[in-house]
């Protein structure tokens, strides 16, 4: 009986350390993309003399990947906390 605690217990925590993580991780995601959108829009507009253009749309670029990417990211915790309910 106490071992059956014990594991259990322990399963929360690793479970609770991932969710921690792949939360943290969100941050770094998003300023990621940003950063790499901008860098390669800087790129580009170096290479053909377009100073704003490609700098605006790398930005929108990276915009967009952090949104779909922390949206798929949320809807996992979203997912799973319904799930929690349901037992």
């Amino acid at each position: 009986m106490i071992y059956c605690v014990r594991e259990a217990k322990v399963g929360w925590m690793v479970k609770g350390w991932l969710q921690a993580l792949r939360l943290m991780g969100l941050g770094w995601y998003i300023a990621l993309c940003i950063i790499f959108g901008l860098a390669a829009g800087l790129w580009v507009d170096g290479k053909v003399h377009t100073p704003p253009l490609f700098t605006l749309i790398g930005l929108a670029f990276g915009l967009a990947a952090a949104f779909v990417g922390v949206y798929r990211m949320v809807s996992f915790f979203v997912g799973e906390s319904r799930g929690k309910g349901d037992d």
